[in-house]
């Protein structure tokens, strides 16, 4: 994906394509390994599927509609199967990371970004997330904890003006 579709691109310049290829992505990837993968697993009675949403998945981040939008619905989408899968001796765990740094140095997509973590790091917590045992995994804790119980839950108009502030710093 180029790095415009990686951010969701923001919504002045919005492209329907762009969202169609982030929730193709996003989404419907996910989509089709479900489905192939599934029958089997529930034939044999054990498994594990861990989706990697984002931390982005809790609020609409600015100048990353479409990304946030197709990680709240892979986040539902987990959610739903981990439930529809309940007795079936299938786990379903869904991670919501901070910033990973998917390059191997720092870059201008980086920028004012909180807590980026190495790309080793990011993948060693998620598969301790996976081994851990919960259902949902999310982290680094100094992001992800403000963000998912406060942040997550601020009405409207105190989100819309805390993330101005922050977009502007950016």
């Amino acid at each position: 994906l180029n790095a415009g579709i990686a951010r969701g691109v923001d919504a002045r310049h919005l492209s329907a394509e762009c969202y169609h290829e982030v929730f193709a992505t996003n989404v419907g990837g996910a989509v089709n390994w479900l489905g192939a993968v599934l029958p089997w697993m529930i034939e044999a009675g054990s498994g594990t599927v861990a989706g990697i949403s984002s931390l982005a998945a809790w609020r609409g981040l600015p100048g990353a509609g479409a990304y946030s939008a197709s990680k709240a619905a892979l986040a539902t989408l987990l959610e739903s199967t981990r439930v529809d899968l309940r007795g079936t001796g299938i786990r379903v765990v869904t991670v919501f990371p901070g910033f990973i740094r998917n390059r191997g140095v720092a870059s201008e997509a980086d920028r004012g970004k909180l807590f980026v973590l190495e790309l080793e790091d990011g993948t060693r917590r998620i598969l301790d997330g996976i081994e851990s045992g919960r259902a949902v995994v999310h982290f680094p804790w100094p992001l992800s904890l403000p963000m998912r119980h406060f942040v997550r839950h601020l009405p409207a108009p105190a989100y819309d003006w805390l993330m101005s502030r922050l977009n502007r710093r950016g």
